[in-house]
């Protein structure tokens, strides 16, 4: 008989929010989008959702939010950072190029027992880690781990916008905001709540759609290569055409059924989009908490971000049917379902 735990646990979750609000409007004023590029008013808000979003103030580093959001993680859990055997950081942005992110995040935080490492998947790179986590700790490898994420996207917005077409490139970078967040994980405590399954798809041939292009050997040193651009049509629409089937299957893997899930936790680079999913999979949306309206796209920090806004409102409770789903340039798109 195993004596690894059939289960992981999420022990502890945590989020950090800038205290920086800009909105929407801000920002259209900011590049006379209407005035000089003759767009409607309130363009952003009417093609993604997105009325505000929090911008870390200057010194503040992905490191940073990732840290606030577990230091509250590990509040919640009832551990300290030196309980710790794995910390992962998991996001699309990072410190430096080298070292790993998760060496800062071990300094600051004190979890001076853990092994820590980066995991990185773009917007995806949270759910990635919490699913290479859950394996540690199934496995026996680790008993309690942090996975956290600090997402800084706005310092990668390119606010040179000169015409149309230039726009339509730019403009997934407008809806980018910053935020932290963080799960502790650990053995299930009675073998039923926790992960039941994680599902994951990926498609390489399509990692050009979002890319910042510089900062890797391609263009280790190009000052203009350094900013967020998409082709956000055409990445919307991957989404919209897998994100359905990817979803059913990890139902399937699970032996959950549609109405069994309790809340949905995927990650939202526009409100029309995730509306676009539930209507394809004969869903309303009534089960998703819509984040993405005062936060904007918080990248991999998305899910954690929605998942502490639900548990503080009062509507996550233990024993929920939970889905926590990604979805990502390169492309790529997973579930982990979770009993709360």
């Amino acid at each position: 008989m195993s004596h690894f735990p059939q289960r992981s646990f999420i022990a502890g979750i945590g989020r950090y929010l800038p205290e920086r609000i800009v909105t929407s409007k801000e920002i259209e004023e900011k590049l006379e989008l209407k005035h000089r590029l003759k767009v409607p008013e309130n363009l952003i808000e009417m093609f993604t959702g997105v009325q505000e979003r929090r911008y870390a103030e200057d010194g503040v580093q992905s490191s940073d939010l990732a840290l606030w959001a577990a230091q509250q993680a590990l509040e919640r859990s009832g551990y300290k950072p030196e309980d710790l055997d794995v910390v992962i950081f998991s996001a699309t942005t990072h410190d430096h190029m080298e070292p790993a992110t998760a060496c800062v995040l071990q300094a600051k935080l004190g979890a001076k027992n853990a092994v820590v490492y980066d995991v990185k998947n773009a917007c995806n790179s949270f759910v990635n880690g919490v699913d290479v986590m859950d394996s540690l700790i199934r496995t026996g490898k680790a008993k309690v781990g942090l996975v956290a994420s600090g997402e800084v996207g706005s310092r990668f917005i390119n606010w040179k916008i000169e015409n149309r077409k230039d726009l339509e490139r730019k403009f997934a970078g407008l809806t980018v905001g910053d935020a932290g967040g963080a799960f502790v994980m650990t053995a299930s405590p009675d073998g039923e709540r926790g992960i039941v399954n994680s599902h994951f798809f990926s498609d390489g041939t399509n990692w050009d759609l979002a890319i910042v292009e510089g900062g890797g050997t391609v263009a280790p040193r190009d000052p203009e290569k350094m900013y967020f651009l998409s082709e956000s049509k055409k990445l919307v629409q991957l989404g919209i055409t897998h994100v359905p089937r990817v979803f059913q299957e990890a139902l399937e893997q699970t032996g959950w059924t549609m109405e069994e899930v309790d809340m949905h936790f995927t990650h939202q680079v526009s409100k029309m989009a995730v509306e676009k999913v539930a209507e394809l999979l004969g869903e309303d949306t009534s089960k998703t908490l819509f984040t993405i309206v005062k936060y904007g796209n918080t990248a991999s920090a998305s899910i954690p971000v929605a998942v502490c806004e639900a548990y503080e409102k009062g509507m996550l409770k233990p024993g929920m049917k939970v889905m926590l789903g990604g979805v990502a340039s390169g492309f790529s798109a997973g579930f982990i379902s979770v009993i709360w």
